[in-house]
């Protein structure tokens, strides 16, 4: 854990290896995935604002993070004029990554099997690579929408069928056949 959902913002962490769940709760208890953070991206923007934590970021398997406090994103500015831009244009990738989740992945009446698919193609390790981060049915089900059994029967298929090979014991990727994944999110299953 690396922070929790409504703690003031303290620090803006960058992932330099493995991923990172941003966590919603809702007043009902209600849990959501409203985001993964890959390596390069940031989380806790919220610390550029001052607002307190909109979710709680929790690792997904080992990761290795970049903390920044806010005194030293200060310095830093002062030091670097450029950063704040940089920032500020991860900042927009964070934004067009969750639209593109609720577009994609949360909204519209695309079948379960077809937003799996497109879930598993945002969770690339790296653009261009053929593995993608592992999550638990229960993960995929609370970013989807979508129930735990569904979630578990279409991962269970892709297996099955070699979309998805399965991880070895303890790993946090497993390997996905890129064609035939993009196949599955486009709804083409020849």
């Amino acid at each position: 854990m690396l922070y929790h959902q409504g703690a003031r913002s303290d620090a803006l962490y960058t992932v330099r290896e493995g991923a990172i769940k941003l966590v919603r709760h809702g007043a009902d208890g209600s849990a959501r995935i409203v985001r993964i953070v890959k390596p390069g991206d940031l989380a806790g923007l919220e610390v550029l604002s001052g607002r307190e934590y909109d979710a709680s970021a929790i690792a997904i398997g080992p990761v290795r993070v970049c903390r920044l406090p806010l005194a030293t994103l200060d310095r830093l500015r002062t030091i670097d004029s450029g950063l704040g831009q940089r920032m500020l244009e991860k900042a927009g990738d964070a934004l067009a990554e969750a639209q593109l989740w609720l577009a994609e992945l949360t909204a519209g009446s695309a079948p379960a099997r077809v937003r799996v698919a497109r879930l598993l193609l945002r969770l690339k390790t790296k653009p261009g690579s053929t593995e993608v981060f592992r999550l638990a049915s229960s993960d995929i089900a609370a970013i989807l929408g979508i129930t735990v059994e569904t979630a578990s029967r279409v991962i269970a298929a892709f297996k099955r069928s070699g979309v998805l090979t399965p991880p070895a014991a303890g790993s946090y990727v497993m390997t996905a056949d890129s064609d035939r994944l993009m196949q599955e999110a486009e709804g083409r299953t020849d």
